[in-house]
Parts: structure tokens; sequence; C-alpha cells
């Protein structure tokens, strides 16, 4: 009997076997109060919980909305940035006029 449970055991683990013994199996556990996928996110035996749609969607669309209010900054900047290079260039033409 103890060859078929070492078998089993064998190729349950591979040839090395679990660095744990059989009796602190850490994927055994008692049952959580509150059962739902992703509830040991660190344990790869249980799938993590989904993610519904709608939450990606309004994820996306916040995303989206961060990064349109992003590009009318930078456009604003560059805008200062091509007005500054300008008041400076007459700055220049009118001293070199003085001159």
């Amino acid at each position: 009997m103890h060859g078929s449970e070492d078998r089993r055991r064998r190729r349950r683990y591979g040839p090395q076997g679990p660095w744990w013994p059989p009796w602190v199996d850490p994927r055994v556990r008692p049952p959580p109060d509150v059962f739902y996928p992703g509830y040991y996110p660190w344990d790869p035996f249980i799938p993590p919980m989904g993610r519904r749609m709608e939450d990606e969607l309004t994820q996306l669309q916040e995303q989206l909305e961060d990064l349109e209010d992003e590009k009318v900054e930078i456009e604003r900047e560059i805008e200062d940035v091509k007005k500054e290079i300008e008041r400076r260039k007459r700055e220049q033409s009118q001293q070199a006029d003085v001159r």
C-alpha cells in the first residue's frame, strides 16, 4: 500500500517532491468564511478572480479621459514654448536694430 501512495505522490509532485511534508500541505487549508475565487491570490491552484467587463470598460474610459487631459496640457505647454520662442526672437531683432 505504501508503494502506491508513494507513486501517486511522485506523479503529483514530480521526482523531487514538494518541500513540505504531506501533513503540512499549504494547498489543504480550512475553507474560508466567504468562498469566492481570488480569495487566496497567491495560491496558483485556485484561479484568480475574474473582472467584470463593465469594470474594465469604466477603468479604460477613465484612463482615456486622463490621457486626453494630459494631451491638452502638453499642447498648451507647446503653445507656451512657441510663444516664448517668438518673443525672444522679436527681442533679439529689436536689440539688433538698436545697435
